[in-house]
Protein backbone atom coordinates (compact mmCIF):
# COMPACT_ATOMS: atom_id res chain seq x y z
CA UNK A 1 0.00 0.00 0.00
CA UNK A 2 1.30 3.41 -0.80
CA UNK A 3 2.48 5.90 1.77
CA UNK A 4 2.32 9.32 1.98
CA UNK A 5 4.38 11.78 3.92
CA UNK A 6 4.53 15.45 4.38
CA UNK A 7 6.10 17.37 2.12
CA UNK A 8 7.65 20.87 3.42
CA UNK A 9 6.33 23.99 2.72
CA UNK A 10 7.54 25.46 -0.17
CA UNK A 11 7.62 29.26 -1.49
CA UNK A 12 6.92 29.62 -5.14
CA UNK A 13 6.71 32.98 -6.87
CA UNK A 14 4.42 31.40 -9.69
CA UNK A 15 0.90 31.11 -9.51
CA UNK A 16 -0.11 27.67 -10.11
CA UNK A 17 -3.29 26.10 -9.10
CA UNK A 18 -3.55 23.15 -6.26
CA UNK A 19 -3.95 19.40 -6.60
CA UNK A 20 -7.43 20.00 -5.54
CA UNK A 21 -8.47 22.43 -8.00
CA UNK A 22 -7.33 19.98 -10.95
CA UNK A 23 -9.02 16.62 -9.51
CA UNK A 24 -12.43 15.85 -10.24
CA UNK A 25 -15.30 15.71 -7.49
CA UNK A 26 -16.84 13.36 -9.11
CA UNK A 27 -17.98 11.10 -6.16
CA UNK A 28 -15.14 7.87 -5.70
CA UNK A 29 -15.30 5.49 -2.87
CA UNK A 30 -12.62 6.17 -0.30
CA UNK A 31 -8.88 4.27 -0.01
CA UNK A 32 -8.27 2.25 3.51
CA UNK A 33 -6.62 4.61 5.65
CA UNK A 34 -3.03 4.25 6.42
CA UNK A 35 -1.31 2.55 8.92
CA UNK A 36 1.16 4.57 10.81
CA UNK A 37 4.58 2.84 11.40
CA UNK A 38 5.17 2.44 15.43
CA UNK A 39 6.63 5.82 16.41
CA UNK A 40 5.98 7.45 13.32
CA UNK A 41 3.60 9.76 14.63
CA UNK A 42 -0.35 10.60 12.98
CA UNK A 43 -1.20 9.03 9.64
CA UNK A 44 -1.49 11.45 7.27
CA UNK A 45 -5.22 12.16 5.86
CA UNK A 46 -6.99 9.80 3.52
CA UNK A 47 -6.51 11.06 0.23
CA UNK A 48 -7.22 9.40 -3.30
CA UNK A 49 -4.68 9.28 -6.59
CA UNK A 50 -3.65 12.28 -7.53
CA UNK A 51 -6.57 11.98 -10.56
CA UNK A 52 -9.15 10.90 -8.22
CA UNK A 53 -11.12 12.87 -6.14
CA UNK A 54 -10.03 13.23 -2.33
CA UNK A 55 -13.09 11.69 0.43
CA UNK A 56 -13.95 12.09 3.50
CA UNK A 57 -14.68 9.52 6.43
CA UNK A 58 -18.20 9.97 5.24
CA UNK A 59 -17.14 8.68 1.44
CA UNK A 60 -18.36 11.83 0.34
CA UNK A 61 -16.30 14.40 -1.72
CA UNK A 62 -15.21 17.48 -0.50
CA UNK A 63 -16.48 20.54 -1.59
CA UNK A 64 -15.82 21.73 -4.92
CA UNK A 65 -12.50 23.87 -5.57
CA UNK A 66 -11.87 26.40 -7.04
CA UNK A 67 -11.33 26.49 -11.06
CA UNK A 68 -7.91 27.02 -12.65
CA UNK A 69 -8.73 30.83 -13.69
CA UNK A 70 -9.85 31.78 -10.08
CA UNK A 71 -6.60 29.55 -8.71
CA UNK A 72 -4.60 31.96 -11.06
CA UNK A 73 -6.60 35.06 -10.20
CA UNK A 74 -5.55 34.26 -6.58
CA UNK A 75 -2.50 33.24 -4.86
CA UNK A 76 1.24 31.89 -5.43
CA UNK A 77 0.53 28.24 -3.85
CA UNK A 78 2.42 27.86 -0.96
CA UNK A 79 1.56 24.70 -0.15
CA UNK A 80 2.37 21.87 2.44
CA UNK A 81 1.26 17.93 1.77
CA UNK A 82 -1.67 19.46 3.78
CA UNK A 83 -2.52 22.06 1.00
CA UNK A 84 -1.94 25.66 2.43
CA UNK A 85 -2.10 28.54 1.13
CA UNK A 86 -1.11 32.04 1.82
CA UNK A 87 -2.45 34.87 0.04
CA UNK A 88 -0.26 38.27 -0.60
CA UNK A 89 -0.47 40.58 2.64
CA UNK A 90 -2.00 43.90 2.36
CA UNK A 91 -0.49 46.82 4.01
CA UNK A 92 -2.32 50.50 4.54
CA UNK A 93 -0.38 53.28 6.15
CA UNK A 94 -2.44 56.27 7.19
CA UNK A 95 0.12 58.78 7.51
CA UNK A 96 -2.32 62.02 8.35
CA UNK A 97 -5.76 61.24 9.99
CA UNK A 98 -4.97 44.37 25.25
CA UNK A 99 -3.86 41.27 27.47
CA UNK A 100 -1.11 38.90 28.57
CA UNK A 101 -1.21 35.34 28.34
CA UNK A 102 -3.18 33.86 30.91
CA UNK A 103 -2.60 30.95 33.25
CA UNK A 104 -5.79 28.90 31.24
CA UNK A 105 -4.35 29.51 28.09
CA UNK A 106 -1.01 28.67 29.21
CA UNK A 107 -2.23 25.45 30.21
CA UNK A 108 -4.20 25.00 26.82
CA UNK A 109 -0.70 25.52 25.26
CA UNK A 110 0.87 22.37 27.81
CA UNK A 111 -1.70 20.47 26.86
CA UNK A 112 -1.80 20.84 23.35
CA UNK A 113 2.49 20.12 23.36
CA UNK A 114 1.87 16.90 25.43
CA UNK A 115 0.28 15.50 21.63
CA UNK A 116 -3.25 15.69 23.01
CA UNK A 117 -5.47 15.68 19.93
CA UNK A 118 -9.02 16.57 20.56
CA UNK A 119 -11.65 17.81 18.66
CA UNK A 120 -11.10 20.80 16.66
CA UNK A 121 -13.69 22.98 18.33
CA UNK A 122 -11.95 22.96 21.55
CA UNK A 123 -8.50 23.73 20.02
CA UNK A 124 -9.34 26.79 18.11
CA UNK A 125 -8.84 29.13 21.10
CA UNK A 126 -5.94 27.98 22.06
CA UNK A 127 -4.62 27.76 18.29
CA UNK A 128 -5.43 31.38 17.89
CA UNK A 129 -3.42 31.79 21.34
CA UNK A 130 -0.29 29.89 19.87
CA UNK A 131 -0.06 32.05 16.53
CA UNK A 132 0.23 35.05 18.39
CA UNK A 133 2.80 33.63 20.75
CA UNK A 134 4.97 31.96 18.39
CA UNK A 135 4.30 36.23 16.26
CA UNK A 136 5.55 37.82 19.31
CA UNK A 137 8.63 35.13 19.37
CA UNK A 138 9.50 35.64 15.61
CA UNK A 139 9.50 39.47 16.55
CA UNK A 140 11.57 39.61 19.60
CA UNK A 141 14.14 36.99 17.26
CA UNK A 142 14.43 39.86 14.86
CA UNK A 143 15.02 42.51 17.94
CA UNK A 144 11.22 43.94 17.26
CA UNK A 145 9.02 44.64 19.49
CA UNK A 146 6.19 42.31 20.85
CA UNK A 147 2.25 42.95 19.56
CA UNK A 148 -0.49 42.49 22.08
CA UNK A 149 -4.07 40.95 21.41
CA UNK A 150 -6.77 43.84 20.82
CA UNK A 151 -10.18 42.86 21.23
CA UNK A 152 -11.31 44.83 18.34
CA UNK A 153 -8.85 43.56 16.11
CA UNK A 154 -10.06 39.99 17.08
CA UNK A 155 -13.49 41.15 16.20
CA UNK A 156 -12.95 42.21 12.92
CA UNK A 157 -10.59 39.16 11.99
CA UNK A 158 -13.45 36.99 13.82
CA UNK A 159 -16.05 38.37 11.30
CA UNK A 160 -13.95 38.12 8.40
CA UNK A 161 -13.06 34.63 9.02
CA UNK A 162 -17.05 33.72 8.78
CA UNK A 163 -16.66 35.57 5.38
CA UNK A 164 -14.37 33.47 4.18
CA UNK A 165 -15.43 30.15 5.19
CA UNK A 166 -18.48 30.70 3.44
CA UNK A 167 -16.60 31.16 0.12
CA UNK A 168 -14.00 29.41 -1.70
CA UNK A 169 -11.98 32.80 -1.97
CA UNK A 170 -9.19 33.41 -0.24
CA UNK A 171 -8.53 36.84 -0.60
CA UNK A 172 -8.38 40.71 1.75
CA UNK A 173 -10.99 42.39 -0.34
CA UNK A 174 -14.43 40.27 -0.14
CA UNK A 175 -17.68 42.11 0.23
CA UNK A 176 -15.94 45.12 -1.03
CA UNK A 177 -13.97 45.64 2.40
CA UNK A 178 -10.59 45.77 3.10
CA UNK A 179 -8.56 45.08 6.47
CA UNK A 180 -8.72 48.88 7.19
CA UNK A 181 -12.40 49.12 6.82
CA UNK A 182 -13.12 45.96 8.72
CA UNK A 183 -11.16 47.38 11.01
CA UNK A 184 -12.71 50.70 11.68
CA UNK A 185 -16.20 49.04 11.70
CA UNK A 186 -14.66 46.86 14.78
CA UNK A 187 -13.72 50.11 16.26
CA UNK A 188 -10.35 50.52 16.14
CA UNK A 189 -9.42 53.59 15.14
CA UNK A 190 -5.97 53.17 13.03
CA UNK A 191 -2.82 54.80 11.99
CA UNK A 192 -1.45 51.82 10.34
CA UNK A 193 -3.36 48.75 9.59
CA UNK A 194 -1.50 45.04 7.93
CA UNK A 195 -2.88 41.52 7.53
CA UNK A 196 -1.91 37.79 6.72
CA UNK A 197 -4.72 34.79 5.72
CA UNK A 198 -4.08 31.33 5.88
CA UNK A 199 -6.16 28.25 5.14
CA UNK A 200 -4.98 24.38 5.75
CA UNK A 201 -7.13 21.04 5.47
CA UNK A 202 -7.59 18.98 7.64
CA UNK A 203 -9.36 15.24 7.75
CA UNK A 204 -8.93 14.64 11.32
CA UNK A 205 -7.72 16.40 14.48
CA UNK A 206 -4.67 18.24 15.00
CA UNK A 207 -3.45 20.02 18.14
CA UNK A 208 -3.09 23.72 17.97
CA UNK A 209 0.91 23.78 18.07
CA UNK A 210 0.64 22.21 14.92
CA UNK A 211 -1.90 24.23 12.85
CA UNK A 212 -0.12 27.64 14.07
CA UNK A 213 3.71 26.48 13.06
CA UNK A 214 2.49 25.46 9.82
CA UNK A 215 0.82 28.79 9.44
CA UNK A 216 3.56 30.79 10.77
CA UNK A 217 5.83 28.74 8.63
CA UNK A 218 4.21 29.50 5.37
CA UNK A 219 4.01 33.32 6.93
CA UNK A 220 7.38 33.17 7.10
CA UNK A 221 8.66 31.81 3.87
CA UNK A 222 6.72 34.23 1.84
CA UNK A 223 8.22 37.67 1.16
CA UNK A 224 4.99 39.80 1.14
CA UNK A 225 3.86 37.85 4.83
CA UNK A 226 7.59 38.38 6.21
CA UNK A 227 7.02 42.10 5.90
CA UNK A 228 4.17 42.08 8.01
CA UNK A 229 5.56 40.07 10.49
CA UNK A 230 8.47 42.35 10.82
CA UNK A 231 6.57 45.78 10.41
CA UNK A 232 8.49 48.01 13.07
CA UNK A 233 6.11 49.93 14.41
CA UNK A 234 3.09 47.45 15.19
CA UNK A 235 1.42 47.18 18.48
CA UNK A 236 -1.83 45.26 18.30
CA UNK A 237 -2.75 41.98 16.74
CA UNK A 238 -6.26 39.98 16.68
CA UNK A 239 -5.87 36.16 15.49
CA UNK A 240 -9.35 33.88 14.55
CA UNK A 241 -9.32 31.00 13.42
CA UNK A 242 -12.39 29.09 12.06
CA UNK A 243 -13.16 25.88 10.31
CA UNK A 244 -15.82 26.40 7.51
CA UNK A 245 -18.10 24.29 8.07
CA UNK A 246 -18.64 20.55 10.19
CA UNK A 247 -18.48 19.15 6.56
CA UNK A 248 -15.92 21.28 5.13
CA UNK A 249 -12.17 20.24 5.92
CA UNK A 250 -10.78 23.73 5.57
CA UNK A 251 -9.38 25.88 8.54
CA UNK A 252 -9.32 29.50 8.10
CA UNK A 253 -7.03 31.49 10.28
CA UNK A 254 -6.94 35.68 9.95
CA UNK A 255 -3.49 37.30 11.13
CA UNK A 256 -4.97 41.28 12.08
CA UNK A 257 -2.10 43.59 12.96
CA UNK A 258 -2.56 47.65 13.80
CA UNK A 259 -0.72 50.73 15.43
CA UNK A 260 -3.85 52.75 16.93
CA UNK A 261 -4.69 56.13 15.80
CA UNK A 262 -3.98 57.53 19.18
CA UNK A 263 -0.01 56.88 18.66
CA UNK A 264 -0.30 59.69 16.18
CA UNK A 265 1.98 62.63 16.94
CA UNK A 266 2.49 66.45 16.04
CA UNK A 267 5.60 68.50 15.64
CA UNK A 268 6.26 71.68 13.53
CA UNK A 269 9.78 72.63 11.71
CA UNK A 270 9.89 76.50 11.10
CA UNK A 271 12.76 78.93 9.93
CA UNK A 272 13.55 81.50 12.39
CA UNK A 273 16.13 83.17 10.32
CA UNK A 274 16.48 85.34 6.49
CA UNK A 275 17.87 82.70 4.24
CA UNK A 276 15.95 79.03 3.02
CA UNK A 277 16.72 76.41 5.05
CA UNK A 278 15.86 72.91 4.00
CA UNK A 279 15.31 69.58 5.86
CA UNK A 280 14.09 65.72 5.40
CA UNK A 281 11.66 63.58 6.86
CA UNK A 282 10.06 60.28 5.86
CA UNK A 283 12.03 60.26 2.57
CA UNK A 284 10.90 63.68 1.53
CA UNK A 285 12.94 67.25 1.63
CA UNK A 286 10.95 69.95 2.54
CA UNK A 287 12.46 74.04 1.94
CA UNK A 288 11.32 76.22 4.21
CA UNK A 289 11.15 80.24 2.91
CA UNK A 290 11.68 83.06 5.56
CA UNK A 291 9.69 83.00 8.36
CA UNK A 292 7.78 79.75 7.05
CA UNK A 293 6.57 76.76 9.22
CA UNK A 294 5.61 73.32 8.57
CA UNK A 295 3.60 70.99 11.22
CA UNK A 296 3.61 67.21 10.58
CA UNK A 297 0.95 65.27 11.92
CA UNK A 298 2.24 61.54 11.38
CA UNK A 299 1.70 57.83 13.10
CA UNK A 300 5.24 56.99 12.29
CA UNK A 301 8.22 57.33 14.21
CA UNK A 302 10.64 59.36 12.17
CA UNK A 303 14.46 61.48 11.77
CA UNK A 304 14.20 65.00 11.47
CA UNK A 305 17.50 65.58 9.01
CA UNK A 306 18.58 69.51 8.98
CA UNK A 307 20.47 70.09 5.71
CA UNK A 308 23.36 72.38 7.44
CA UNK A 309 25.36 73.06 4.44
CA UNK A 310 26.11 72.99 1.34
CA UNK A 311 27.37 69.52 1.25
CA UNK A 312 25.12 66.72 0.05
CA UNK A 313 25.90 64.76 3.51
CA UNK A 314 25.91 67.80 5.82
CA UNK A 315 23.43 67.26 7.83
CA UNK A 316 22.08 67.02 11.67
CA UNK A 317 19.74 64.49 12.64
CA UNK A 318 16.92 64.83 15.13
CA UNK A 319 14.49 62.48 16.89
CA UNK A 320 11.22 63.66 15.65
CA UNK A 321 8.95 64.13 18.98
CA UNK A 322 5.11 64.72 20.08
CA UNK A 323 4.86 68.43 20.86
CA UNK A 324 7.87 69.63 19.58
CA UNK A 325 8.62 72.64 17.57
CA UNK A 326 12.48 72.09 15.67
CA UNK A 327 13.40 76.02 14.37
CA UNK A 328 16.03 76.28 11.89
CA UNK A 329 18.83 79.47 11.38
CA UNK A 330 21.26 79.78 8.32
CA UNK A 331 24.13 81.41 9.63
CA UNK A 332 27.91 82.13 8.40
CA UNK A 333 28.33 78.43 9.45
CA UNK A 334 25.87 76.89 8.71
CA UNK A 335 22.45 75.98 9.94
CA UNK A 336 21.71 76.06 13.79
CA UNK A 337 18.64 73.92 15.21
CA UNK A 338 16.81 75.06 18.06
CA UNK A 339 14.12 72.55 20.14
CA UNK A 340 11.54 73.48 22.43
CA UNK A 341 8.02 72.50 23.40
CA UNK A 342 5.16 74.06 21.41
CA UNK A 343 2.93 76.40 23.92
CA UNK A 344 -0.27 76.10 21.99
CA UNK A 345 0.34 71.88 21.68
CA UNK A 346 -2.40 69.78 23.57
CA UNK A 347 -1.84 65.96 23.79
CA UNK A 348 -4.16 63.75 22.95
CA UNK A 349 -5.16 61.11 25.50
CA UNK A 350 -5.83 57.71 24.69
CA UNK A 351 -8.80 56.03 26.07
CA UNK A 352 -8.54 52.72 27.60
CA UNK A 353 -8.63 49.88 25.81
Amino acid sequence: MRRHRRSPIRSTARITPSRRARSSPTRRACRAPLRSRPGAGPAPPRSMKPEMGRCTRSNRPLPASPSRSAANRAEPNLSSGHGFFTPPAILRCKPLAASLVSGETAELLARAADGARMPITADIPAAEVAIVEMTNAFRRKHELAAVRPNAQLEAAARAYARVLAAGTDLSHTLEESTPATRAQKAGYAYCQIAENLAMASYSGRFTPSDYANRAMRGWEHSPTHRRVLMLPHLTDIGVAVLRASPDDQRYIAVQLFGRPRTARYEFKVRNTGRKTVAYEFAGKRYDLEREQYMTHKVCLPGSIDVITGRARKATARYEARDGQVYSLEAGPEGVTVDVAPDPRHTTEVAAPN
